[in-house]
């Protein structure tokens, strides 16, 4: 999924157990292009201490659950 959070825009990746955020802006070397700034890793025993925002929360809007309904 991709979300922006101005001036980057992040990516979460699925990795085994746990989630990455990855955080891209864009490139001054290279005409349309972005590179990697920073990488998150959100873990659900860490998820669980957080008084925050939940990290997925900006994702919730691209989520579409209607494949799951129409079995």
């Amino acid at each position: 999924m991709n979300r922006s959070s101005p001036p980057f825009t992040v990516r979460l990746y699925a990795v085994g157990d746990f989630f990455v955020e990855a955080y891209f802006s864009k490139s001054p070397y290279y005409e349309g292009n972005h590179e990697l700034q920073h990488v998150f890793s959100l873990r659900s025993q860490n998820l669980r201490k957080s008084r925050s925002q939940h990290p997925f929360e900006p994702y919730l809007d691209q989520i579409d659950l209607h494949q799951l309904l129409r079995s």
